[in-house]
């Protein structure tokens, strides 16, 4: 497990994520919106700046897995009280568009 709690990790963080990924690791995680500083301090996210570390949610954190595997998609099941053809908060037409492309090539930050 890789994290960030403050600003001067978080570009670290990510560097060590590239390197797992470089070495086969595959890697899941994500980055916060509080971590904007951290690649330029023009972006401010809060009055005051970022909170003191904490208990509370990183700025980054990524898993490292050895092995993936895939699993069958979750069925959708509406709600108690749904309205007959309801299909959730996604557009049926995007709903069936599938997972993004995967990224390819190299993060440069």
């Amino acid at each position: 497990m890789l994290e960030a709690r403050t600003l001067a990790e978080v570009t670290g963080v990510l560097a060590d994520v590239e390197e797992a990924t470089r070495r086969g690791w595959t890697a899941a995680g994500f980055v916060a919106y509080d971590a904007a500083p951290a690649f330029d301090p023009a972006l401010t996210v809060a009055p005051g700046g970022i909170p003191a570390p904490g208990p509370g949610l990183p700025l980054a954190w990524f898993g490292l897995f050895a092995t993936t595997r895939s699993v069958a998609p979750v069925p959708r099941v509406a709600p108690p009280g749904a309205a007959p053809g309801w299909q959730g908060p996604v557009p049926a037409p995007h709903a069936r568009m599938g997972p993004p492309a995967r990224p390819t090539g190299r993060l440069d930050l």
